[in-house]
């Protein structure tokens, strides 16, 4: 396991300098690391597998809650395809255009004027929009 090892790092010592003058692609300098690192710590191999299971399983879990939200939205994008109604929360709205809008300061000589309407809108602008419906 010695000699291995030994051989292992000097390849890895001369793809280091190679990497250094631009010669040699970074995947197969990080490959030569994880051999080296698998070797020096081959004790604990059966700890290395356990902890790349679960990074593999927690890759896969968020893999899968991302495929679930892209699911999420490419049926609502549908549903606007297909002039579908869509249930909108304008309460949530506004909160959140107050939100992003709350660093927002008037134009110079509108601090105090009624004229000047902020570039968020009003719930009751709102309400007023689908009142008509």
């Amino acid at each position: 396991m010695e000699d291995l090892y030994s051989e292992i790092s000097e390849e890895l010592l001369s793809e280091l300098k190679n990497f250094k003058n631009d010669i040699n692609a970074y995947e197969k300098l990080h490959k030569l690391f994880r051999k080296e690192d698998a070797l020096f710590n081959f004790e604990n191999w059966d700890n290395i597998k356990k902890n790349l299971k679960h990074e593999i399983f927690n890759f896969q879990d968020k893999l899968y809650k991302h495929l679930l939200d892209i699911d999420k939205k490419l049926l609502e994008y549908e549903s606007l395809n297909q002039n579908q109604e869509l249930d909108v929360n304008l309460v949530d709205i506004e909160v959140n255009s107050n939100i992003l809008s709350r660093n927002k300061e008037p134009p110079e000589g509108f601090t105090n004027s009624s004229w000047y309407l902020p570039c968020f809108p009003n719930l009751n602008m709102i309400e007023f929009l689908h009142e008509d419906d």
